[in-house]
C-alpha cells in the first residue's frame, strides 16, 4: 500500500514507481540480464531511452540504469490482467506465518472473517495464491516443511503445485496409447501374424510392440507409426484444430505427418477432414470462379416493354436538396430517364415513375427492381396492380439480374465526378446533359445509340453546321420511310444483342461449375458484409428448403428466417467427415 503522500502523485509517476519496486525486488534475476518490461501505461515506454519532462520519472529512469533494460513494451491493460489482479489483491493485516515469506514470492490474503489467528486453529484459506517467482519444486518443499504446523491446510491448492500437461483440451493426441489402439485394430492384428509367419513381401515391422509401416526411397528406409482408425480423429484433430496447427491445409498438414505416421488412403483422409473443417468452410477465402451459369434476359421483342429501375446515391446535397437519382432505363432500346429527387421513399417512386414515364411512353409489360424498400412495399405493390403491368423483383445482393440499369448507374456517377463543381455541388444541373450524351451514344450491345432506336434516325448534336438547304416529304411518304427504318433498326439490334449474349456466356462459362442443390442438402450462404478483416465470409449452416435453379430459398436452422439467394452465393457444406 502506497503512503498517504505517494497516493497523490500523478499517474505517471505513479506507473515509474511500480516499474521501480518490480525491478528492485526482482533484481536478484535480473541483473546481468537482457529483459522487457511490459506496462500498460503507454507514456514510459521510452523512460529508459529518453527524458520525460518528469523530475520523478527521470530520477526512477537514472536509478534503473543499472540494469539492461532491452525495451518497455505497451501492452493495453485488458491485456495485463495478471499484473492487474495482483496489483488490486488485499495486503495481510495480520502477523505474517512463517509460511507467506516475501522472499519465496507468496502473497498473503485476508481471512475472510476477522477473527484472531488462534481461534482459528491456524487455518490457512484456500484462496492464498503463489506469485510467478517461486518454482514448483520449492512450492512443494516449502508445503512438506510447513505442513506439520498447519494440519488443517486445504486441498484446494494443490493442483497449482502439480505438474499439468500444457495441451489443448481435445486437442491433444496421445502417443502413448496408441499400442492399446492398435492391439484393437483389425489391420494390426493381421500384420502381427504375417511377422509373426515371417512373410517376407511384408512391409510391416513391431518396434517395442509398435507396428510400423516401413517406407523404402532408394537407400533410405523410414519406420513409420501406424496409426489406427479409432485415432485417426484425435490425430488429425492435434494436427489440424490446434493452435500451433492453425487450420492450415491439406498440403501443409500432410507434410507435417507424411514422415511420422502413416495409415491407408492417408491423402484422402487428411481431405475428407479438411474439408469437414466448419472454422476453415466459414473463413477461408474461396478463389474459385463462383459457381453457377449466367442466364441472359432473353431481348424484348419492342421498345417499352421491360423497364429497370434503381436508385443511386446518398450523393453530397445539392442547393436544392436533391441527394438521389432515380433512373428508368428501356431493355430494347436502352434508352434511359435519370432524376433527381430529395427522397427515395415508395410514394415518391410511384409518383416519378407515373409522371416521367408512363405519361410519356405508356405502360410497360414488365418492371424490374432490387428488393429495395423504395420497391418491396404495398404502395409500389398496388400501383403496378392498378397499370396492369407485371413487377419483377431480383435476387437479393445479386445485382447482375438487374445489369443494364446498374451498368448505367456506374458510368454517370464516373461523368458526374468529372464535370460537377466540388465547391457548389451542382450535380443535379449535369445530369441531363449527361443522359443526353449517354442516349445518343451507340450502345455496345445493339450497335446503335438509344436515340436511333427510340426515334429511327440520327440525332443532331449541337456543334453540327445546319444544313444548307431543308427538303419536306409528304407525311405518308415520311411515315413509310420512319416505320421502315425503325422496323430495320429493331431488328438488326435485337440480332446484335442476341450474338452478344451469346459471345459472352460462353466466354463466362469456361472452366466454371454449375452445381445443383436439392431440398434438404446443407449450405453456406457469403455474406456480403465483413464488420472487420477477421470476420467470417460464410454463414452457418443452412438447410435448401426450395429450389428454382439458379434461385434457392435457404432456412437458418437457428431463428428459422428464410432466405432468397442465387446459386452463387451459395458454398457446399461439409457436415460430417468421412475418414
Amino acid at each position: 500500500m502506497l503512503p498517504k503522500l505517494q497516493r497523490k502523485w500523478p499517474t505517471i509517476e505513479k506507473e515509474a514507481l511500480a516499474i521501480y519496486y518490480c525491478v528492485i525486488r526482482m533484481q536478484l534475476y535480473l541483473l546481468g540480464r537482457e529483459f522487457i518490461i511490459q506496462t500498460d501505461h503507454c507514456p514510459l515506454r521510452d523512460m529508459h531511452q529518453k527524458p520525460s519532462n518528469n523530475r520523478r520519472v527521470d530520477r526512477i529512469s537514472l536509478i534503473l540504469q543499472q540494469c539492461n533494460i532491452k525495451e518497455i513494451r505497451h501492452v493495453s491493460g485488458k491485456c495485463n490482467c495478471i499484473a492487474d489482479y495482483l496489483s488490486r489483491y488485499p495486503r495481510q493485516v495480520e502477523d505474517d506465518d512463517d509460511f507467506f515469506d516475501p522472499d519465496f514470492g507468496y502473497v498473503p490474503t485476508i481471512p475472510s472473517e476477522t477473527t484472531n489467528k488462534k481461534a482459528s486453529n491456524n487455518v490457512v484459506h484456500s484462496s492464498s495464491t503463489i506469485g510467478a517467482v517461486i518454482t514448483r519444486a520449492q512450492a512443494k518443499a516449502k508445503v512438506l516443511s510447513t505442513s506439520s504446523n498447519h494440519s488443517n491446510i486445504t486441498t484446494n491448492t494443490a493442483p497449482l503445485l502439480d505438474d499439468q500437461p500444457h495441451q489443448e483440451e481435445g486437442h491433444e493426441f496421445d502417443v502413448l496409447g496408441i499400442v492399446a489402439a492398435q492391439k484393437q485394430d483389425k489391420l494390426y492384428q493381421e500384420k502381427t501374424l504375417e511377422i509373426k509367419n515371417n512373410i517376407t513381401k511384408c512391409s510391416y515391422v513391431l518396434d517395442n510392440e509398435i507396428l510400423c509401416k516401413v517406407i523404402k526411397n532408394g537407400d533410405i528406409i523410414k519406420k513409420l507409426m501406424y496409426v489406427p482408425s479409432s485415432m485417426l480423429q484425435q490425430l488429425l484433430k492435434a494436427y489440424h484444430d490446434s493452435s500451433w496447427a492453425a487450420h492450415f491445409g491439406c498440403r501443409r498438414t500432410y507434410f507435417k505427418l507424411k514422415d511420422k505416421y502413416w495409415w491407408p488412403n492417408m491423402k484422402i483422409s487428411i481431405r475428407n477432414y479438411i474439408k469437414s473443417c466448419m472454422p476453415c468452410q466459414k473463413f477461408n477465402i474461396d478463389r474459385r470462379k463462383p459457381v453457377g451459369l449466367p442466364h441472359p434476359i432473353e431481348p424484348p421483342l419492342g421498345p417499352f416493354q421491360l423497364i429497370g429501375i434503381d436508385f443511386s446515391g446518398p450523393f453530397p446535397i445539392t442547393p436544392q436538396g436533391n441527394k438521389y437519382v432515380l433512373a428508368i432505363t428501356d431493355y430494347f432500346t436502352k434508352w434511359v430517364i435519370a432524376i433527381p429527387l430529395v427522397n427515395q421513399t415508395a410514394q415518391t417512386t410511384a409518383e416519378i415513375l407515373y409522371e416521367y414515364y408512363i405519361c410519356n411512353y405508356g405502360v410497360p409489360n414488365t418492371i424490374l427492381s432490387d428488393q429495395g424498400p423504395h420497391f418491396n412495399n404495398q404502395l409500389i405493390t398496388a400501383f403496378t396492380k392498378i397499370l396492369g403491368c407485371h413487377h419483377i423483383k431480383a435476387t437479393p445482393y445479386h445485382p447482375q439480374t438487374n445489369g443494364v440499369i446498374e451498368r448505367f448507374n456506374s458510368a454517370f456517377e464516373r461523368q458526374i465526378a468529372k464535370l460537377t463543381d466540388q465547391c457548389i455541388n451542382d450535380w443535379d444541373i449535369d445530369l441531363k446533359s449527361i443522359v443526353f450524351a449517354y442516349n445518343t451514344g451507340q450502345y455496345a450491345t445493339t450497335k446503335f445509340s438509344p436515340y436511333e432506336l427510340q426515334f429511327g434516325r440520327k440525332p443532331k448534336l449541337p456543334p453540327e453546321k445546319p444544313p444548307s438547304y431543308y427538303e419536306f416529304s409528304k407525311p405518308n411518304d415520311y411515315f413509310k420511310f420512319l416505320q421502315q427504318t425503325i422496323q430495320r433498326y429493331h431488328n438488326q439490334a435485337r440480332n446484335n444483342m442476341t450474338i452478344n449474349q451469346s459471345n459472352y456466356k460462353q466466354i463466362y462459362d469456361e472452366n466454371r461449375l454449375d452445381i445443383h442443390y436439392n431440398p434438404g442438402d446443407f449450405v453456406l450462404k457469403r455474406l456480403s458484409i465483413f464488420p472487420t478483416k477477421l470476420s467470417a465470409r460464410y454463414s452457418n449452416p443452412m438447410i435448401v428448403i426450395k429450389q428454382q435453379h439458379p434461385t434457392y430459398w435457404i432456412q437458418d436452422s437457428d431463428d428459422k428466417k428464410i432466405f432468397q439467394v442465387r446459386v452463387s452465393q451459395l458454398h457446399t457444406c461439409n457436415i460430417s467427415p468421412s475418414i
